[in-house]
């Protein structure tokens, strides 16, 4: 519907597209007599964010925000290296203290949408997609109106939300904000952490990440891991960033998100039966055989004796029969150990300072036993980048916890999970389990 060329004229229709003085567009319905800065397809786009709202988890929550939003501005299908030949051709290559007028950018943005729509016909309408994208960056960056943007604040979102990997763009921004010394100092770190929580906070959720009163806290974070004191390092700011700090780690989410949307899993949902589960996967690591999908798992919803406080690991890609046989064993040692549950290292890197905790982060509380737990977690972000570099699987991926290829879905209790598990990892295991019975 969305794509729907009849559906966007029905949406504009009684609407008038004009300019201010200084070039900036505005919007006008002649049979309501109203005038607003949004294009009213922008405005509609944001309007439906509003049904992602009952997503617990506030990463998740922004990333599915920002996945929707990305699709609706055309950003999946433009890629790193549009934006930058574009910029540069229109001699914005140099951009840390430079600003471009509204004209200008709009000129960069239609550029960068005829190429794209030269390599994919049909994609697009260059003209539409070319103003509500130009919208989406003034109401972010000059909500004055005064007809100027910084270049680099537009580099920024566009390059977050473009369809590349997340090194690479980390790499090319690093690149823009870097001075004469390549590194990159506090003031330059901060405004590109205002500008990239700018696209957080226009959907409302730049609070669940400390705000904006957080980035001080984020510089610090940022700088205790470089060498200087006057500047951050490429692979410093590379690093920090490939933590995933807790200020950003929607953007990496969303990333994850976008890997896992096509994946099938071959397992079934505990809770609304959907099968094959399609996108993320989650696994219980205390109940045997307990499976979510996506959106169960990020609405909260729970059935029989699960609890929201159990440990969960993520699967963004088909799992291996090493990966199942681990999380087997883990879930045999949640429910022999006898040790209390605590907190333990999240799976972002916290920003301590103004900034409040990231709320409702669903790894709370885990067994000591799973201390470990994270390194888990994490391997769905090492997944990541072999799956931005590959189309989404044909077929589905292997049947959870068992070896067929076909067939119909079936619930494999623990002795039969027992029985497939190779002879080698068996030994591990029942030397594990001996060793939890003489704990107990």
């Amino acid at each position: 519907m969305w794509n729907s060329q009849s559906f966007y004229g029905k949406l504009l229709d009684g609407w008038e597209k004009s300019e201010t003085r200084n070039g900036v567009p505005y919007y006008i319905n002649h049979k309501s007599e109203r005038t607003q800065w949004d294009h009213p397809f922008l405005s509609k786009t944001l309007e439906e964010l509003a049904e992602f709202d009952d997503v617990r988890y506030a990463a998740y929550r922004t990333a599915i925000k920002l996945r929707f939003l990305q699709k609706r501005l055309k950003l999946d299908l433009i890629t790193l290296p549009m934006i930058s030949r574009a910029f540069d051709d229109h001699g914005w290559s140099s951009s840390q203290d430079s600003v471009i007028t509204c004209g200008e950018l709009e000129t960069v943005i239609m550029d960068i949408f005829y190429k794209t729509r030269r390599g994919k016909p049909g994609s697009l309408t260059i003209e539409q997609s070319t103003e509500i994208l130009l919208n989406w960056l003034l109401n972010m960056y000059d909500i004055h109106r005064t007809g100027y943007v910084r270049v680099i604040s537009a580099k920024i979102a566009m390059v977050a939300l473009c369809s590349a990997r997340l090194a690479e763009k980390y790499r090319y921004l690093f690149s823009q904000l870097s001075d004469y010394d390549n590194t990159i100092s506090r003031k330059r770190l901060g405004l590109f952490l205002h500008d990239l929580l700018q696209v957080a906070e226009l959907l409302n959720e730049c609070l669940p990440f400390g705000g904006m009163a957080a980035i001080g806290a984020a510089i610090d974070s940022c700088f205790s891991m470089s060498r200087s004191t006057t500047g951050v390092e490429e692979f410093s700011f590379l690093d920090w960033m490939l933590l995933e700090p807790q200020t950003l780690v929607w953007l990496p989410t969303m990333h994850r998100m976008a890997a896992a949307e096509s994946v099938k899993h071959e397992s079934k949902c505990n809770i609304c039966k959907e099968y094959p589960i399609i996108g993320f996967r989650y696994r219980c690591l205390k109940c045997f055989n307990y499976d979510l999908c996506q959106q169960c798992f990020l609405t909260g919803r729970v059935a029989k004796k699960h609890k929201l406080t159990h440990p969960i690991e993520e699967y963004c890609l088909a799992t291996t029969s090493k990966e199942d046989t681990k999380a087997f064993v883990k879930t045999v040692r949640n429910n022999l150990s006898k040790r209390h549950h605590k907190k333990y290292k999240p799976r972002y890197l916290p920003i301590r300072g103004d900034g409040q905790p990231m709320e409702e982060d669903f790894t709370d509380a885990v067994p000591e036993a799973d201390a470990d737990m994270h390194q888990l977690l994490q391997s769905a972000a090492r997944k990541l980048a072999q799956a931005e570099t590959q189309a989404p699987p044909r077929q589905s991926s292997k049947m959870l916890q068992t070896d067929m290829a076909t067939g119909p879905k079936q619930q494999v209790t623990p002795p039969k999970m027992y029985n497939i598990v190779p002879n080698e990892q068996r030994r591990e295991l029942d030397s594990i389990i001996h060793h939890l019975e003489d704990e107990n």
